[in-house]
């Protein structure tokens, strides 16, 4: 009993480690799907910025930029209006 739970527990944390290397991988801007760079450009982000961005950073975004395709056109309007809004603020604000 004893030596099944350790079996489970090294592999669960084997599992959870690779996940967390996997997840700190760059995102090369080719390897983003078409619809995902269109969204990236709307939002203002070019290649060269994306590509410099960190892995965690890129994940983040790429997250988002998923979330984005998937609303309706007035959540989307909604949406770029904050994220403009936000971009203009200084950082005390």
């Amino acid at each position: 009993m004893k030596k099944k739970f350790i079996h489970s527990l090294l592999l669960f944390s084997l599992l959870l480690v690779s996940k967390i290397a996997l997840a700190q991988e760059k995102i090369p801007w080719t390897e983003l799907s078409f619809e995902e760079r269109q969204i990236l450009q709307q939002l203002q982000i070019q290649e060269t910025q994306w590509e410099s961005l960190p892995a965690e950073r890129q994940q983040r975004i790429r997250r988002g930029a998923t979330r984005f395709e998937r609303m309706q056109p007035t959540e989307r309007a909604r949406a770029l209006t904050q994220q403009r809004r936000f971009q203009y603020l200084n950082q005390q604000q």
